[in-house]
């Protein structure tokens, strides 16, 4: 299900991590530590939805419902590791791949087109796990 507001997730930094920052697509709303997706379309960033190229994790909220393409921008990371809940995840889920099937559900099916967005770099509990976030030009 699509966030309806913020979260806030445990990072660690590594070496290859970046932040970059994208113009936003008109009307949309994007969650702090949330996937940012990239319309194909139109090329502007939004929350997450199935089939967009996974761009990272928002850094901040922004609020463009009432602007038009790139009035804003948002600030997003890829690079990190991020703990997060991971649907199906187990112990042996290390090494795989992660993909986003709206802008805050982690799974480990690619089914209904979810999008790449990183992989288990380290396995916690439950479904929780430390998730390497990939760079968009791997997703």
């Amino acid at each position: 299900m699509a966030a309806t507001k913020s979260r806030a997730l445990s990072v660690k930094s590594v070496q290859t991590a970046q932040r970059n920052t994208y113009p936003i697509k008109a009307g949309a709303h994007i969650f702090a530590d949330c996937f940012v997706g990239m319309e194909a379309a139109s090329g502007y960033a939004r929350a997450l939805v199935a089939g967009d190229k996974c761009l990272g994790l928002a850094t901040m909220e922004v609020d463009n419902t009432s602007g038009a393409n790139g009035d804003l921008t948002i600030e997003v990371i890829h690079g990190e590791q991020v703990q997060m809940p991971v649907s199906a995840a187990v112990i042996t889920s290390v090494g795989s791949q992660v993909y986003a099937s709206d802008d805050q559900t982690a799974q480990l099916s690619s089914a209904a087109s979810a999008s790449k967005c990183g992989w288990v770099r380290e396995f916690v509990n439950g479904t929780t796990c430390w998730v390497q976030l990939t760079p968009p030009e791997l997703n």
